[in-house]
Order: structure tokens, then C-alpha cells, then sequence
């Protein structure tokens, strides 16, 4: 579409013969750089590459010219569902979905250790789930420390979100309802 819009008669191109797997790393390296493939199709293909071709990381890191260390991050959301379902529904940012994985983790954590109870668990999870749409990911790191910090302590957890309320700069206090 774009070279007829341009009225281009031919296009110089070359034509290579690839085997499944280097046409399955061309495809999602060439996707992922112009951004057309969303955050849950990324994470769903590097776990098929860890799962199904049995690659290490490092290896799909390679093939994809990223660092090994956002292939671990996109291996941990794609192992989890409930992050997975977020990434789908979403399209959430690499950076927001790992947030939120960390501060679910953690206030299951909570709950192990009879910090708090079942209903607080699905309350603080629902909180987040919604943040996590409203803000940046430091802002929305900073949210679920200024929570989970005070739990940890004893602390409610009304008084710890109003205080994570009350210090958002003045621009995101006009934005948000």
C-alpha cells in the first residue's frame, strides 16, 4: 500500500529461503520494531520460543536483538495468567504488567503470612489492576509501595492510598476523576 500511494512501478527486494525458526525470529524481531505486535502477542512469543523450540533466553535474546534481561521480563508475565489476561485486555506496557505482578505477588505474600484477609487480597488486587491503567509506571510503583508498606506495618490501607493520592504532582491530580 504504501509504495503504490508513493507510484512506485517495482520495488527492490530479495528474496531468502528460511527455515520455520528463522522465519518465526524474522517475523517477531521485524513486528516488535515497528511496533505491531502488542505486548501480549510479544510475551506469547517468547515463551513459544523458550517452550515450544526449546531456546534459552539468551538465545531468543539474540535472535530478536533485545537484552536477555527483557526476554526474563516478558518469560515472567507470559508465565502468568492473571498478567497475561491484564496484557490481553489492556495492552499494557512491559513495564506496568511486571509492576503489577510484583505487587500482586506481594500482597499474596501478605496474606500468607496473615497480614491481611482473603477479601483485602481481591480488594487491593482490584485497586491496583484499575491504578495501573491511570499512571505511569513510577507513579503507579510508588502507589504500591506507599499500600504495601504501611500493611507490612500495621498501618490502614485507606490512610496509606490517601496519602499516595495526596502526593501526585498538581497536573495528575487534574487528570484523574
Amino acid at each position: 500500500p504504501r509504495c503504490k500511494k508513493l507510484a512506485f512501478k517495482e520495488v527492490p527486494c530479495s528474496v531468502q529461503r528460511l527455515n520455520d525458526r528463522e522465519a518465526f525470529f524474522v517475523a517477531v524481531a521485524e513486528n516488535m520494531q515497528r511496533e505491531q505486535m502488542g505486548p501480549y502477542d510479544v510475551a506469547l512469543a517468547v515463551l513459544r520460543a523458550t517452550e515450544e523450540m526449546g531456546l534459552l533466553p539468551e538465545d531468543v535474546a539474540r535472535e530478536l536483538r533485545r537484552e536477555t534481561k527483557e526476554i526474563h521480563s516478558w518469560l515472567v508475565i507470559a508465565r502468568n495468567p492473571k498478567l497475561m489476561d491484564h496484557l490481553e485486555r489492556a495492552n499494557s506496557t512491559l513495564g506496568i504488567a511486571l509492576a503489577l505482578g510484583r505487587a500482586w505477588t506481594e500482597v499474596e505474600e501478605l496474606r500468607g503470612r496473615g497480614d491481611i484477609e482473603s477479601d483485602q487480597v481481591a480488594r487491593l488486587q482490584r485497586d491496583f489492576l484499575a491504578e495501573s491503567k491511570r499512571r505511569s509506571v513510577r507513579d503507579f510503583e510508588r502507589l504500591t509501595r506507599k499500600t504495601l508498606d504501611p500493611l507490612m506495618r500495621g498501618r490502614s490501607r485507606q490512610t496509606a492510598l490517601a496519602e499516595a493520592d495526596s502526593e501526585q504532582s498538581p497536573h495528575q491530580q487534574a487528570v484523574e476523576p
